[in-house]
């Protein structure tokens, strides 16, 4: 005849069953950063991802940047797409087709004229890309300002501006420069 067990070692058997699942579930990698991160601040995205392949450095690790799309408010397509790293500073521009790539993108805060992007290349399903860096000064201007003007010419010679929100742009930077 089996005697049974009083409750008390009941509660016990089961609280060291969970413990060292608990202890399991640590080892197994729980505990370690997440694979990928998207946080929304404001107007701006931050989003990171793991990559297990080696970068262009050789390196593998996480590669994380704040963005910021455009879009046609009737058609939905893209009007600009801003990137933004810290390691170096500097902001990526993915534009449609049809721009006078000689001319480049000019920025602005404000009155405050930036250091110009220039364009590096057009890819068929991206568009052109431009790039701009900064140094210290132009971010904490940046940081400060409400609205990034972004001037193209199109190949027709008519000027484009298009005015990028800063709005949370600076917080998304400060948890960028945290995780990095």
């Amino acid at each position: 005849m089996t005697m049974p067990i009083p409750e008390r070692t009941k509660t016990v058997k089961r609280a060291s069953t969970l413990a060292a699942g608990l202890c399991a579930a640590a080892t197994m990698g729980l505990s370690q950063e997440p694979s990928s991160l998207s946080e929304t601040y404001g107007d701006w995205t931050l989003q990171c991802v793991t990559n297990d392949a080696p970068l262009d450095t050789g390196e593998v690790g996480r590669i994380c940047q704040v963005s910021q799309e455009l879009r046609q408010s009737d058609g939905g397509s893209r009007v600009i797409t801003a990137v933004f790293k810290t390691d170096p500073v500097k902001i990526t521009f993915f534009t449609p087709f049809g721009l006078l790539l000689t001319a480049g993108i000019d920025l602005s805060v404000g009155e405050r004229k930036l250091p110009s992007s220039a364009f590096r290349t057009c890819l068929p399903e991206m568009g052109c890309v431009a790039e701009g860096f900064f140094n210290a000064e132009d971010l904490a201007e940046i940081r400060s300002s409400e609205t990034l003007s972004v001037l193209m010419t199109a190949e027709s010679g008519q000027k484009l501006q298009v005015d990028l929100s800063l709005e949370g742009f600076s917080d998304a930077v400060m948890k960028l420069e945290s995780i990095q």
